[in-house]
């Protein structure tokens, strides 16, 4: 049985039509070794997305930019889940290479303007990286960072997630991005 967890920014979006998108990638991905694709109706997907942002209590709203970095505009309110947003984004920019001193530097500069103030060096190191905005993957770390330090948020992920799992059986499960922190969680 093929189970695929999807990663997070899947709200509001139509289930069966991600499945079937994530489907015909598996089949791409199969032809070239001359195996048959697998029907998307018979492949498990159990979708989080809309759970998730409830449980995140993550509001829609205009980004009061007023002088704020991507890294404090998109910071979390709880102070616990603020830490691990921290944690996440220095640790990512230290695994891409961000110089040491360049760290430090970024650390000093929060030593005065408070934790979030001195996470715009690294977050800007991984975005000139990584092709991606800034305020992009200070969100991907804000949901991330939500999902690990919040009981509630992840309870509310994996109930969803097992209530879309086969009830036996062995499975092959393809994750994508908070997907894997998530399968990771139903492995262990």
């Amino acid at each position: 049985t093929v189970v695929f967890l999807h990663g997070r920014g899947q709200q509001g979006r139509d289930p069966a039509g991600v499945r079937a998108a994530w489907a015909g990638g598996l089949a791409r991905g199969l032809a070239p070794g001359g195996l048959a694709p697998i029907d998307a109706a018979e492949i498990w997907f159990p979708f989080y997305g809309d759970v998730l942002m409830t449980a995140l209590d993550v509001r829609e709203r205009a980004l009061a930019w007023d002088g704020a970095t991507a890294a404090e505009a998109a910071a979390p309110d709880d102070a616990s889940t603020r830490a691990v947003y921290a944690e996440l984004i220095n640790e990512a920019a230290a695994r891409t290479g961000m110089p040491v001193e360049e760290r430090q530097t970024a650390q000093e500069a929060g030593l005065v303007g408070g934790l979030i103030a001195g996470l715009q060096g690294p977050l800007s190191f991984l975005a000139d990286r990584s092709g991606l905005d800034d305020l992009v993957i200070a969100a991907v770390f804000r949901d991330v960072a939500g999902y690990l330090d919040r009981d509630s948020v992840r309870r509310a992920v994996l109930d969803a997630v097992h209530a879309g799992l086969p009830a036996d059986g062995e499975l092959v499960l393809v994750s994508h991005s908070l997907g894997t922190v998530v399968a990771m969680d139903l492995l262990s």
